[in-house]
């Protein structure tokens, strides 16, 4: 009798805690108004080939399984007029409940020093009042993103290139 080896490859998937079983979660505030996906990088050292032959040692940091969907602050005007408006909302910002502290603390640790960090248009708090009087502290900053009045355009935003004002002419 032969043997027959098996030869196949075995996946291993990485078994990601979802809000309902981390104990600790956080309530995340967003200005981005289409939100955001929230990724986790690894750490590993490979090696890359070099020219003239020979390799060397890098890192690399390959996206992990778990992702957080944070919510935006957009609002649908049709749901709205028809009653199915269920978004939490605090200070222009848009809530996003039940991630896990886990989660967001190594993601604030490796974007800390982004700008959407820095300027308040994404934080996280562990209470529900504390995230909206915090929302409510910064009502007034502005993501960048936000509409433009073209009659009225503010000093804020940059000069828009490219776009002009449509005018029609009467003949």
């Amino acid at each position: 009798m032969s043997e027959q080896k098996d030869t196949s490859q075995k996946r291993v998937t990485i078994d990601t805690p979802s809000p309902s079983r981390d104990s600790e979660t956080v309530t995340i505030a967003c200005k981005i108004p289409n939100g955001i996906i929230l990724h986790l990088c690894g750490e590993e050292k490979t090696f890359e080939p070099l020219m003239g032959g020979g390799y060397r040692e890098v890192m690399r940091y390959p996206r992990l399984e778990e992702t957080v969907h944070v919510k935006g602050c957009s609002v649908d005007v049709g749901a709205l007029l028809k009653g199915n408006f269920d978004q939490q909302m605090a200070g222009g910002y848009a809530l996003t409940t039940g991630v896990p502290k886990k989660f967001w603390d190594r993601w604030f640790e490796a974007n800390k020093e982004t700008d959407m960090v820095k300027n308040k248009v994404i934080f996280a708090a562990s209470s529900e009042s504390r995230i909206r009087s915090e929302a409510r502290e910064h009502e007034k900053t502005l993501s960048g993103l936000e509409a433009i009045d073209p009659d009225k355009p503010s000093s804020k935003h940059r000069e828009l290139r490219g776009v002009g004002r449509m005018t029609t002419k009467e003949n």
